[in-house]
């Protein structure tokens, strides 16, 4: 049976051992940015969190969402009304090379836009090469829709991406929390 659910600190080598696969089976290694061990600790126990694919039981995809602070923001200032306080980035997406052509990122991407409408967060935000063209067209399918397209997001002039957006509501109005973020919540299974 599959699931998606929030990783933990034990699940970490496994999505940096999927993370480390996809990379290493990239024609073109600039596309994929890697995370270290350490920041997805973080996203777990404090920075945001991590979706995990489960099929059959073994983690075989993930979906990292990270909480930006004032300092850590890099894309909400290419989007109009973007900002630390409204926004959430999805950092990192990959899929075992065995499991890859069955909707595993779409529903992904889904989950956490759940997740983040009842939290009440308002923007989606997300960085592709733009021509990683299996990427970006995942992102598309997915609602998101590219913003700006900068050579500077990561301050460096090194990495040029498409920041990519996907609005959760419309208006100020329909922008809602729930009492409870579902983020916060310690269910363990979304």
């Amino acid at each position: 049976m599959d699931q998606i659910r929030y990783a933990g600190l034990s699940d970490i080598p496994e999505i940096c051992r999927i993370m480390t696969e996809a990379y290493e089976n990239m024609e073109h290694k600039e596309w994929y940015i890697t995370d270290s061990r350490e920041y997805l600790e973080s996203l777990v126990e404090e920075r945001g969190y991590i979706l995990v694919y489960l099929s059959d039981g073994m983690i075989v995809g993930f979906l990292s969402v990270l909480k930006p602070d004032a300092e850590d923001d890099k894309y909400a200032r290419f989007v109009e009304g973007a900002s630390p306080r409204n926004s959430m980035h999805t950092e990192s997406c990959a899929v075992e090379a065995a499991y890859r052509g069955r909707g595993i990122q779409q529903k992904l991407f889904r989950r956490a836009e759940e997740i983040e409408r009842a939290a009440g967060t308002r923007f989606l935000l997300c960085t592709i090469h733009p021509d990683n063209a299996s990427s970006l067209k995942s992102a598309l399918k997915a609602g998101y829709q590219v913003a700006a397209t900068s050579d500077s997001i990561y301050g460096d002039g090194e990495y040029l991406r498409h920041v990519c957006v996907r609005k959760l509501f419309e208006d100020a109005e329909q922008n809602t929390p729930q009492q409870e973020s579902m983020r916060d919540t310690d269910a363990g299974y979304v």
